[in-house]
């Protein structure tokens, strides 16, 4: 199926704020996108928002925590309600605990799967009804650690590899169904994003990619 081009398109990055997800917004938006940016920092989307705009673009900021299901349920009723639809949905938002899995808490674990893979998961359900009407696409943009755990990357690792076969399951299903929605995924190595700098850890250090 060809997909409308981007200049044409209505796209919700979340973990827009910083890092991957504030460039992809932000391409977007240089390449013509409406683009909804949604994550916990207000302040941050907010200047988000003013750097697509200076490209002669739209954009909406929606402050969400995405491990809460109404929440993302309200980026996805906002978006609609400023742009009328929605054509790609950018899964992207992510927390992480560098901890062996000796020293890793339980609350720490659940934080970690309640963003990375639920929250991606609250963003399926709520746009998929929306982007079934735009023939769109769901990405999630997940990780090489989908595929390998690493030491010091237990929660993060499993986080991304229970979205993984999560959405394999979805993509077959949407086939059988002749659904008109593409799931993408990708995949990057590690990139260097202030992900590092903020990420919890019981190393003593805060590491880099």
């Amino acid at each position: 199926r060809r997909k409308k081009p981007l200049s044409e398109q209505v796209v919700v990055v979340t973990g827009a704020s910083s890092g991957l997800g504030r460039a992809i917004a932000r391409a977007a938006g240089e390449r013509g996108a409406k683009v909804v940016v949604t994550a916990r920092n207000a302040h941050a989307l907010d200047d988000a928002v003013r750097e697509i705009e200076a490209f002669g673009s739209e954009a909406l900021a929606v402050p969400a925590d995405h491990a809460v299901q109404d929440e993302v349920g309200q980026v996805v009723e906002q978006a609609l309600d400023r742009f009328g639809r929605i054509d790609t949905y950018v899964a992207n938002a992510i927390v992480t605990v560098m901890s062996e899995v000796e020293q890793l808490q339980p609350d720490e674990l659940r934080r970690v799967l309640d963003v990375n893979f639920f929250g991606m998961v609250h963003g399926f359900w709520a746009s998929l009804p929306h982007l079934k009407e735009s023939r769109g696409t769901f990405l999630h943009v997940s990780s090489a650690l989908a595929y390998r755990g690493i030491p010091l990357q237990a929660a993060y690792c499993a986080s991304k590899a229970a979205g993984r076969t999560f959405l394999e399951t979805a993509r077959v299903e949407l086939q059988k169904h002749r659904t008109p929605v593409d799931v993408s995924l990708v995949l990057p190595g590690a990139i260097n994003t202030p992900q590092f700098d903020r990420s919890r850890q019981r190393v003593g250090y805060q590491p880099q990619p």
